[in-house]
């Protein structure tokens, strides 16, 4: 896992870039005979990296790293398989590409593929082009309309009554994450992403049963997905999500 990125002698991460399969569950996923106690089954919310393989190719300013790493659980089970490719370029560029394989014998339901890193709370300020202004999911998008937005850290969080998974944006083509001054990181991709930036982690939110019980703001955490899960709804008491 890549533990540090410094540009222009500044520190842009405060945790790892990783592999995250799991998001803290909506009322919907604890009730969804699909969702939660699928990932929690599944050790999802506890996987560590364990890596089979390093390799760095290229020279000077355009190395190339690849690693590839089996996924363990908690119970030191394996879960599946990732590979990271990181290629830097000399402008400061850092581009990641990262796959999933699950091992379905363990893994019967995914929250959601991506990346999750933390950056210091400094860097609350966020524009992106996607879908706004309001969050969305894939199976709750229709009202959002693709545009640019600026909006901000503290805004993408939504309190609902009980902490849980929130601020998602969909169809996302390039993501801005600054500070006041205009520093941070600016995110694309070649195919559309989903992503939030919240003031908490997953683990932070899930474990809260209660705003009052949340930690103080140390970090922003932003989550880069390919997928997430869809939140459901058509029920309350455990029809499966659509997207």
């Amino acid at each position: 896992e890549l533990t540090s990125f410094v540009f222009k002698g500044e520190e842009m991460l405060t945790s790892p870039i990783r592999l995250d399969l799991f998001r803290a569950p909506t009322d919907n996923d604890n009730r969804d005979r699909f969702g939660s106690k699928h990932w929690y089954a599944a050790g999802l919310d506890s996987l560590t990296q364990q890596v089979k393989d390093i390799k760095v190719t290229g020279t000077g300013n355009n190395r190339v790293l690849k690693t590839t790493v089996n996924l363990i659980n908690s119970k030191n089970v394996k879960t599946g398989t990732s590979s990271f490719i990181y290629t830097i370029k000399k402008d400061g560029t850092l581009h990641i590409g990262a796959t999933y394989t699950p091992d379905t014998s363990v893994v019967k339901s995914l929250a959601r593929v991506g990346i999750t890193f933390a950056m210091p709370n400094r860097f609350n300020q966020v524009s992106y082009l996607g879908r706004g202004e309001h969050e969305t999911y894939a199976d709750r998008k229709q009202s959002g309309r693709i545009g640019i937005y600026e909006t901000t850290v503290p805004a993408m969080y939504h309190a609902y009554i009980t902490p849980q998974a929130t601020g998602n944006r969909t169809d996302t083509r390039w993501v801005n994450l600054s500070d006041e001054q205009g520093r941070g990181l600016y995110i694309n991709s070649i195919k559309p992403f989903e992503f939030s930036a919240l003031p908490y982690t997953a683990h932070e939110l899930e474990s809260a049963a209660h705003h009052y019980e949340l930690p103080k703001v140390h970090s922003t955490v932003l989550c880069i997905n390919k997928f997430q899960m869809g939140i459901g709804g058509d029920d309350s008491w455990g029809a499966p999500t659509h997207d």
